[in-house]
């Protein structure tokens, strides 16, 4: 049996802050029996709790471990999954219409991407979509990193989308609707070292849009969805060195998704903003650098964390061993000011938003790849309106 409840001692930088709701978290945390290297939270079993699943990279076996929610900030009932080496990434998402989210799991060093369906019983495993070296399209095996559902054909049925870091490439995986039938659509070629991935409707056509970024060129890259011919549009720009994740949010709060990367070398975030007006590429522009993010910065969330209205960031910082928490001022911009250190983390590799305590505030939960622990951080800011 695993155990369930874990102490930690967590540090809060004590520091002034110019805004109206400093930020405040407490700590706890649930073993994850791994070394979790990709986190996602979501319903799964319908009774109104957040529950998380890890992708567990450094585990024996390689698992997927499933922790149930009551709602109070408590997990439970873990179940444990093999996948295959090295798993990676993780999504959620109803794949199979029987309202309940199902996961994608990217197993690197197998070179596939693993569906798991929910049943009452406990997931089990219905497809494995396969990338082997193939000489024309793939001449390494595919190694997928990031992995994303979304319906991208509009057809009604869940699809996916993943980066394939050997295999130099965005995918698209089109869903039959049953969780078991999939058809590798098409790819597009953005170089060896493909790796975060990001949904969204951009351009506000209805059509699910996607960011991916390249680990080894420092470029990311907007592939737009065009209906039928998924990426006819694209865009390439310049980030920091080594941009291992993508988030999408409005962080200058004009009403535009914008997006970011967390830069893992350079120790940097890099923040591009959608220009509405621009009837022609580039649609992003005004370039922020956020510096000060860490050593070594794995992941990146958009979450508001005190309830203003606009999206600030989660940082977990891996060399440092630390959570980072940045106030957004508004206008796409983070003062060392508005920043909040939660410390004694044990390099943490990822990050998943949700309240999962059920008080109308944000949590984070944070998946640290050195000694399999997750920890939740329950979110104390006052809010508007609110204590």
């Amino acid at each position: 049996m695993r155990p369930v409840l874990c102490a930690f001692t967590v540090w809060l930088a004590g520091a002034s802050f110019a805004v109206a709701q400093p930020f405040a978290f407490s700590a706890d945390g649930v073993a994850s029996g791994g070394s979790p290297r990709g986190i996602v939270a979501a319903d799964f079993d319908g009774d109104g709790h957040l529950d998380f699943a890890a992708a567990n990279f450094g585990s024996a076996p390689h698992d997927v471990s499933v922790w149930y929610g009551d709602g109070r900030g408590g997990f439970s009932r873990p179940e444990f999954h093999a996948v295959g080496a090295a798993p990676f990434s993780i999504a959620a998402g109803d794949v199979n219409h029987d309202g309940h989210p199902d996961l994608a799991v990217a197993v690197a060093d197998a070179s596939k991407v693993t569906i798991l369906l929910w049943t009452p019983s406990g997931f089990v495993v219905s497809a494995n979509i396969e990338f082997p070296p193939d000489s024309v399209e793939l001449p390494l095996p595919g190694s997928p990193r990031e992995v994303a559902i979304a319906d991208f054909n509009r057809d009604g049925n869940a699809d996916l989308a993943c980066t394939l870091y050997e295999g130099s490439s965005v995918q698209i995986i089109l869903g039959a609707g049953d969780g078991v039938n999939w058809q590798r659509f098409s790819g597009w070629d953005i170089g060896r070292g493909a790796q975060g991935l990001a949904v969204a409707d951009l351009n506000n056509d209805g059509r699910p849009d996607l960011v991916a970024t390249n680990a080894i060129d420092g470029k990311v890259y907007v592939l737009y969805n065009q209906g039928s011919a998924l990426a006819a549009l694209s865009e390439t720009y310049n980030v920091g060195q080594s941009p291992r994740n993508v988030i999408i949010g409005d962080f200058n709060h004009d009403r535009y998704p914008d997006f970011a990367t967390i830069n893992t070398d350079a120790g940097t975030v890099s923040i591009y903003f959608q220009n509405p007006t621009a009837t022609a590429e580039p649609h992003f522009g005004n370039r922020v650098t956020v510096t000060g993010v860490g050593v070594s910065p794995r992941d990146i969330e958009a979450v508001d964390a005190d309830g203003d209205g606009v999206v600030d960031l989660a940082i977990s910082d891996y060399g440092e061993n630390r959570l980072l928490v940045l106030k957004n001022d508004g206008a796409g911009h983070f003062p060392v000011a508005g920043r909040v250190r939660a410390e004694s983390l044990f390099n943490p590799r990822t990050l998943a938003i949700g309240d999962y305590d059920e008080d109308g505030r944000p949590d984070i939960l944070v998946g640290n790849q050195r000694n399999g622990a997750v920890i939740l951080f329950v979110n104390g800011t006052p809010f508007p309106g609110r204590p």
